[in-house]
């Protein structure tokens, strides 16, 4: 008989144990990213060499080794989800994000990932789009034009795939005609009502679904809140179309300015026309360091800008393609965003085709 494959080990400890996730990823700490052990020699110990080698009382340890039964039985479960298109990366899967392993210590690092569409789109550039659920129109357009043009400009988008801007930037990046975007649910996988366009771009391989949660969680507003966390350590930068002082999307950019991320603040000017107002926290969001952007220049530095620091990071790094067993490096300091801009201003004149897809807030 073939013995099960380590994924059907990390479901397992994920889904068939009574430890708290806090006190199994503290285990799963010290065993598999400081030592290095594979999870199958985990649940082999017997409880008294649980105790032994992880300090683990008899409760802990019979909690843990409960997972050892339910092998088989997640393993045909990984079956079934690749019949239905589900990809599962766990944390010791050499395809897992290692964005994220960059970006969170351990204890925060999901141990599962349901994932379907095309796996590529999580190693490219990219840049996470968000905005208030009730943004203006001019916002939740400029979105969508954004995102366009990034996808075009080969840069990846990244968002929640909530109503307003988060679906508005995922529908933008795939009308670009090479364009690709991400998608990080706060639901489980099969959850999602999926139309034909998202069906249509998952099977282009345009698309990737990506959900931390159990396939079948239905949407829960703490779940969100996870999840945005999720989007800002997958994104080399952040822009927020529209934010108040507080909320959602300002605790986004808050996290990725706390993670040495770009962070930029889309103005949006009110007019006549449309009525729409700039969004109130947008101030206070540069104050605390995000970067305003408005033009077509100013997105078109910001691109480059952001190309610029993930070639110097690769060549600092020398990173191996996917994450190995022991903890990721501290990642190298990177330019400011104002920084990155003056290096990058004389990127020489704005092409036409730019100006005319964006909505510029002023004169490029």
């Amino acid at each position: 008989m073939t013995q099960p494959g380590e994924a059907a080990y990390w479901l397992a400890l994920a889904y068939s144990t009574d430890l708290k996730l806090t006190r199994l990823k503290d285990i799963l700490a010290d065993w598999y990213v400081e030592r290095q052990q594979p999870l199958p020699a985990l649940l082999d110990l017997s409880p008294a060499e649980l105790d032994d080698e992880l300090g683990l009382s008899e409760d802990e340890g019979a909690a843990l080794l409960n997972a050892r039964k339910d092998v088989p039985q997640q393993e045909a479960w990984l079956g079934s989800l690749a019949g239905r298109g589900v990809t599962v990366l766990t944390r010791g899967d050499t395809r897992y994000p290692l964005a994220l392993v960059r970006a969170l210590p351990f204890a925060a690092q999901p141990l599962v990932l349901f994932c379907r569409g095309n796996l590529e789109r999580l190693g490219s550039l990219s840049v996470a789009i968000a905005g208030a659920q009730d943004a203006s129109d001019q916002a939740i357009d400029s979105a969508q034009e954004l995102a366009a043009w990034l996808a075009e400009e080969g840069v990846g988008v990244v968002s929640g795939l909530g109503k307003g801007v988060g679906r508005a930037a995922f529908r933008g990046a795939l009308t670009a005609e090479s364009g690709g975007a991400v998608a990080v649910l706060p639901m489980g996988i099969h959850a999602l009502e999926i139309d034909d366009e998202l069906a249509a771009a998952l099977e282009h391989g345009r698309a990737l679904l990506l959900s931390p949660f159990h396939p079948n969680a239905r949407f829960d507003p703490a779940q969100a809140l996870a999840r945005n966390r999720l989007i800002v350590a997958l994104s080399d930068a952040l822009v927020v179309m529209q934010a108040g002082e507080t909320g959602a999307e300002r605790e986004m950019a808050d996290e990725a300015l706390r993670m040495g991320k770009g962070v930029y603040a889309w103005e949006v000017d009110s007019t006549e026309e449309t009525g729409d107002a700039r969004p109130t926290g947008h101030p206070s969001l540069v104050g605390a360091g995000a970067l305003p952007v408005s033009t077509a220049s100013d997105i078109l530095d910001m691109v480059e800008a952001l190309k610029e620091m993930s070639l110097e990071r690769m060549e600092a790094e020398m990173l191996p393609a996917a994450p190995t067993l022991a903890a990721a490096p501290e990642p190298p300091a990177e330019l400011s965003p104002q920084a990155t801009l003056e290096l990058l201003s004389r990127s020489g004149r704005v092409p036409e085709a730019l100006l005319r897809r964006l909505k510029a807030g002023g004169d490029a």
